[in-house]
């Protein structure tokens, strides 16, 4: 696909008309910003409908319940509507989808659908890279991970743990990992960091008392590399196969 001109909306929907005319009608053509709307209720269209087909083929395959009660068919209208209304990313998506087929198999119980319906609503405030940070923390908490030494886990240095996860991710950059570590935290996924002070090693005759320490940012360290219950037992819910 052609690079995205900067510039206004217009521009920006003219320099993508010739590679999205497979969503167009002629009449919208003439139209950049009646065309980039029509491409959005497309896309969300393309979603839904592939949401409805994947329930249809997993029950005409026996993998989940026959018979819908209110529970499941909440969340079912609930999914349909959230995709509606904010057109979420692919790994949000998938993560909802996830959870909510978990939910339904022939051997869940009811406690386990009002578990997998409060882990849906959490996902609904995650972005894609949110979610993917977590899988990788999970990944690395769990030792399903070769790229990370075992010593890392029980760290309790958030730097480290940044850079293990852009590391088992791929892209190496922290400040990707950072950027999403204060919306996390408020979700209780992982656990927030507070100031430690540490006594300072360099002998000093008659040192100022501040001097005698230096301050150091650190989580509670666990073995689940910096999860917290929540976010260890949804990472479980999304890690497993349908």
């Amino acid at each position: 696909m052609k690079k995205i001109k900067l510039g206004s909306l217009k521009e920006t929907g003219l320099s993508l008309l010739p590679d999205l005319t497979g969503f167009l009608t002629p009449t919208t053509i003439t139209d950049p910003q009646m065309a980039i709307a029509n491409v959005g209720v497309a896309i969300i269209t393309k979603k839904i409908s592939d949401f409805v087909q994947e329930y249809k083929q997993k029950k005409k395959s026996k993998k989940i319940k026959d018979e819908v009660n209110i529970s499941t068919g909440s969340s079912f209208y609930e999914i349909l509507k959230f995709i509606d209304e904010k057109n979420p990313d692919e790994e949000t998506l998938k993560a909802i989808k996830s959870i909510f087929f978990r939910s339904i198999r022939k051997d869940s119980t009811e406690q386990e659908e009002s578990l997998a319906y409060q882990f849906m609503q959490i996902c609904k405030q995650l972005t894609g890279q949110d979610i993917l940070i977590l899988k990788a923390s999970y990944e690395i908490a769990s030792k399903k991970s070769n790229a990370i030494p075992a010593e890392h886990i029980k760290t309790d240095n958030p730097e480290i743990w940044a850079s293990s996860v852009a590391m088992q991710l791929g892209h190496q950059i922290s400040e990707l990992i950072t950027s999403r570590e204060e919306h996390l935290v408020k979700l209780t996924l992982i656990l927030p960091t507070h100031i430690k002070k540490i006594k300072n090693l360099v002998w000093m005759p008659d040192p100022d008392p501040e001097e005698k320490y230096h301050e150091l940012k650190v989580f509670i360290a666990n073995e689940r590399f910096r999860l917290t219950k929540l976010g260890y037992r949804l990472c479980e819910y999304l890690s497993c196969e349908d």
